[in-house]
């Protein structure tokens, strides 16, 4: 007989397998008096095969990831539930749970990226098992949901259990907590009848009250968190952003737009390049001019932002306005070449001082012009970039105040 013992010997009879066992679970799990059959001829010897050794190798990782999550290394839904089901009897009852999701792990995903947010579930995880009894199981049932499967407990118990998990992952000391906050809610079994299905429902329900009042507070926390990020990436934007959140609150003020307007439109201001978070501090620092395939990558920080602000209670409205900043009044601006009044009014205003700013400032990749300059700049393009109305009051009204450098 024939011993396979190098991966040069392996390949061809694999080659050889692969049309009858697809995968090396089938093979696995084939009779093998077939797979000794299918050898012979060959002269080779399937128990002492490294081929035999690497399909029990991948038998064992197929059992192992059919009850685990591939992520965390926990329990998946599948053993949640069958384990439910084993340990429901009447020596267990009631059995509880508590259903936990994690807040902010989209605007996560979509603004650092979703290593990033595996890393947030990972963390999230580990405190979790820090948190939970020993004879306590701990699943990952879903994207971002984690269920805990108690037995012999009771509400009171559960209960007490749940403000303690929620103390210990929620924790002010958790540097993470901005995204890896977890909304929890519990349940457990009033009757022995009630199944599982039944307990992660009523969970859920009491978990997405408390998610709904706690998650407002932590998408406010994530846009600070992310202009925080994006600040220490680079100063320039920070000092760009605010200037230009001041400039949009003047000119407001001199439309004499009302107070609530005039605070939105500020905000915007302060968060119109929120996006360049996920651009490459290469291209946003790079000292000359972008070349075309770089320009199209800045271009995309517009639908970033709105993006980012979407997902948020506090600021979902400024959306539509970040998305617009760069359009130009003529209709040839992007991402959608709106024109005119198309373009929400907050976007327009944005346009406007955010020009005038990125022209007066230093940048990385054009010269510093003069105040009068910007100003001829700005008024020349009235009617074709900007809307010529509101250049007037931002020339006539608002570059007179010291604040803006006066002139």
């Amino acid at each position: 007989m024939l011993h396979l013992t190098r991966a040069d010997q392996v390949e061809p009879v694999y080659k050889i397998f692969i049309k009858k066992y697809p995968d090396f679970k089938s093979i696995a799990n084939s009779d093998q008096e077939d797979i000794i059959k299918d050898l012979y001829p060959l002269g080779l010897n399937w128990r002492s095969s490294q081929l035999y050794k690497m399909a029990k190798e991948i038998q064992e990782k197929y059992e192992y990831l059919a009850y685990h999550d591939y992520l965390t290394g926990i329990y998946n839904r599948r053993f949640f539930k069958e384990e439910f089901t084993r340990v429901k009897t009447k020596n267990d009852f009631p059995l509880g749970v508590i259903l936990g999701d994690v807040n902010g792990l989209k605007a996560c995903n979509d603004t650092f990226g979703h290593t990033e947010g595996d890393k947030r579930l990972k963390d999230v995880t580990n405190l979790m098992l820090k948190s939970i009894d020993e004879k306590d199981i701990l699943a990952r049932i879903g994207g971002d949901e984690f269920a805990i499967l108690s037995t012999q407990t009771s509400e009171e118990k559960l209960r007490r259990s749940m403000d303690y998990i929620v103390e210990n992952v929620n924790s002010s000391n958790n540097d993470n907590k901005t995204f890896s906050s977890v909304a929890f809610g519990y349940s457990f079994q009033r009757r022995e009848e009630d199944d599982i299905d039944d307990l992660l429902k009523e969970a859920e329900h009491f978990m997405y009250k408390r998610k709904y009042y706690e998650n407002q507070s932590a998408q406010s926390n994530t846009v600070k968190l992310i202009m925080q990020t994006l600040f220490e990436k680079s100063k320039r934007e920070r000092d760009h952003s605010e200037r230009v959140g001041l400039m949009c609150e003047a000119i407001a003020q001199k439309m004499n737009l009302a107070k609530q307007e005039v605070t939105r439109i500020k905000t915007a201001g302060f968060l119109h390049d929120i996006g360049k978070i996920g651009i490459d501090e290469e291209i946003l620092n790079k000292k000359g001019k972008l070349n075309e395939k770089e320009w199209e990558i800045i271009k995309t920080h517009t639908a970033k932002s709105a993006r980012i602000l979407e997902h948020t209670v506090e600021y979902k409205d400024l959306a539509k306005i970040v998305l617009s900043h760069h359009e130009r009044y003529d209709g040839t601006g992007y991402p959608y070449g709106l024109k005119g009044e198309q373009i929400p009014i907050e976007a327009r205003i944005i346009a406007i001082a955010d020009t005038y700013d990125a022209m007066t400032q230093n940048r990385t990749y054009r010269k510093i012009v003069s105040k009068d300059i910007a100003i001829k700049e700005i008024d020349r393009c009235a009617g074709t970039q900007f809307d010529p109305n509101i250049v007037a009051v931002f020339i006539k009204n608002v570059l007179i105040d010291k604040s803006f450098g006066g002139v």
